[in-house]
């Protein structure tokens, strides 16, 4: 009962409640970080689409760090500050797959209104 009580005191003081992460000197909103999130999203489906190297080369991380005003480290300690929060991730994230369900919903009915249209126009 001694060695347990001794092992149990010892985890104990051995854990560092002060490990967690400080809030990074530039903060990003959570409204901004879920508009960061969104663009790098449609930026990477947008490279997987491109087959040549040209291509790809033209979408990169840099225009989204240019367009915030931002560069990958600020970015990376954000998420590591709101990886703290999963309830708040979560809500961002929630956020993002909403936004991107509503752009394939209108990609998809131009699409259709599209094919409608050449089928009229065929007839």
């Amino acid at each position: 009962m001694k060695k347990a009580l001794v092992i149990i005191g010892f985890l104990l003081l051995s854990c560092d409640t002060n490990s967690s992460i400080t809030k990074p000197d530039v903060f990003l909103s959570s409204e901004k970080m879920e508009n960061i999130l969104y663009d790098l999203t449609l930026l990477k489906a947008i490279k997987t689409s491109y087959n040549d190297q040209e291509g790809k080369a033209l979408f990169n991380d840099a225009y989204i760090f240019r367009k915030y005003n931002i560069d990958s480290t600020i970015l990376a300690q954000n998420q590591l500050y709101y990886a703290q929060s999963p309830k708040e991730s979560m809500v961002i994230y929630k956020r993002i797959e909403q936004r991107l369900k509503k752009a394939k919903d209108s990609i998809n009915a131009l699409l259709r209104q599209e094919k409608e249209m050449k089928e009229l126009s065929a007839e």
